[in-house]
């Protein structure tokens, strides 16, 4: 029973991710695919035992003791997001595309006089760790009672109006969705009993778009120092940004004749998410001969969290031509999310002057991560939610592998791969769709004495289940394409 109820939390807060704090927020900010140089997305973002790449630096910040000059780099680069959204009734696709900034920093190198330790660099840089820039569009036919009109009369049902949510079930009210069931001369007998503007057995049609746009990103200041071009040591601080807008749009309407006065009506949800988050890095990278061996590890990111957010709901009836409008008041919302730890560790071999080749693994247990009151939500109760983390959620398993090849002096060809274990072990439970994400890379990369430009292309593909209602479930195809392309000048 207490599995089924946990079960039943993960798909409500999946349904719900517009209203409400819940798994879906701690997921999203915990999850780190991270875009970057055109050279480090080339080579799958194996980097943890290289080093001496701007976008490395917030893997492993032992990196920036590579580096022998300074330098300063840019990368721009172009996302295009498509998702096929399949229901049991349709399939629908929907793309979305923007320009970005993957990465953008700078390193400053410091010899120092000292027979062993070489140098003792400092380098700040910005750096694209995950993007929410798509659009879903999704149809599907059910039962009124099964679908939205369904979810609204389940959360009222029991409760006294003037406590009903104002962002969901009192909206719906308000809008003439739902209504009491018992009434004295026409007047309202608040009983807590309600019921549906459809009949309960009425087929509809449930129409969504959802559209995010935003991104996570991170700006680290990062220390480092060689010995003896053997050991690098790093030291970072990582300072996330957290921008997220989402709106969704659901329409659910009556198929063929109603049998009731409701028609249909329209849902609109407004959430923008902004926050802050700090966490600190620690690496090591060692160089015997044609090897180098490295490993980091990042503190947990603590997040201070704002939510502003409102909905509205627009009916339409058989007898009144004058759609029935209730919005709601603006929402506000402070809390805290904690991520886990992520743990790195990575081996790459160099083939003479031609060749180099990198494996990495990471580790981030998903389970670890939690919702927290700020000051403002002290009596904020978030049990329920991080026990659903907790039971739901396992650790991700990530593999990167990278290679590159040096066809002239100046020109270079590159190649990789990256794949993400699925963090949601809930999924696995009630699907058998594959929920891994995968991604393949390649690109080219010319370099001169104080220049250079690279160029990469990157494809990912994963499926998401999700739940456009509380029963109402569709599988969401994601493919991903980035094309990235970085200038750089060495000083």
């Amino acid at each position: 029973m207490r599995i089924k109820l946990i079960m039943a939390g993960l798909l409500f807060g999946i349904a719900q991710e517009n209203c409400a704090q819940n798994d879906a927020d701690v997921q999203r900010y915990t999850a780190n695919y991270f875009s970057g140089t055109a050279r480090f997305q080339a080579m799958g973002g194996a980097f943890g035992a290289l080093g001496g790449d701007m976008s490395g630096l917030h893997i492993n910040p032992a990196g920036v003791g590579v580096f022998r000059f300074g330098e300063i780099s840019f990368t721009p680069g172009y996302e295009l997001n498509t998702i096929n959204a399949r229901t049991n009734f349709i399939e629908r696709e929907a793309s979305k595309s923007k320009l970005v900034v993957d990465n953008l920093g700078f390193v400053l190198a410091n010899p120092i006089d000292h027979p062993k330790w070489k140098s003792v660099n400092f380098a700040v840089s910005y750096n694209r760790i995950n993007t929410f820039n798509d659009i879903t569009r999704l149809t599907g036919e059910t039962t009124a009672l099964d679908g939205l009109t369904g979810d609204f009369l389940v959360e009222a049902q029991g409760i006294p109006l003037d406590e009903l949510n104002n962002f969901s079930a009192g909206l719906a009210w308000d809008a003439f969705v739902i209504d009491n069931l018992n009434f004295d001369d026409g007047d309202v007998i608040d009983d807590g009993f309600y019921q549906m503007g459809f009949d309960s057995l009425q087929l509809v049609e449930t129409i969504q778009t959802a559209e995010r746009d935003g991104r996570l990103s991170e700006t680290s200041l990062t220390l480092g120092a060689n010995y003896d071009d053997k050991l690098y040591i790093g030291f970072g601080l990582g300072f996330q940004d957290v921008q997220y807008e989402s709106v969704v749009e659901t329409e659910e309407k009556a198929l063929g004749e109603s049998s009731t006065d409701l028609n249909g009506y329209r849902l609109i949800e407004r959430l923008q998410s902004e926050g802050l988050g700090v966490n600190a890095k620690l690496g090591i990278i060692y160089k015997a001969q044609n090897f180098r061996f490295g490993g980091s590890i990042r503190t947990p990111t603590v997040f201070s969290m704002t939510d502003n957010f409102n909905a509205e709901i627009q009916s339409r009836f058989s007898t009144a031509p004058v759609i029935e409008e209730a919005i709601s008041d603006a929402g506000f919302f402070e809390y805290r999310i904690r991520t886990p730890w992520h743990l790195m560790g990575s081996v790459a071999g160099v083939i003479g002057s031609k060749a180099i080749i990198s494996a990495q693994y990471e580790r981030i247990d998903f389970s670890g991560g939690e919702l927290r009151n700020s000051n403002s939500s002290a009596d904020t109760d978030f049990s329920f939610e991080n026990e659903v983390i907790l039971t739901s959620y396992t650790a991700s398993d990530i593999f990167r592998v990278g290679t590159e090849y040096r066809i002239t002096k100046s020109l270079s060809v590159r190649g990789g791969f990256a794949y993400f274990a699925n963090p949601i072990s809930a999924n696995e439970k009630i699907s058998s769709e594959n929920f891994d994400r995968q991604e393949i890379n390649f690109g080219l990369g010319y370099r001169q004495a104080t220049w250079y430009v690279d160029a990469s292309f990157k494809r990912a593909k994963f499926n998401e289940l999700y739940n456009y209602t509380i029963l109402n479930q569709a599988t969401l195809d994601h493919t991903q394409s980035v094309f990235s392309l970085t200038v750089g000048i060495k000083m």
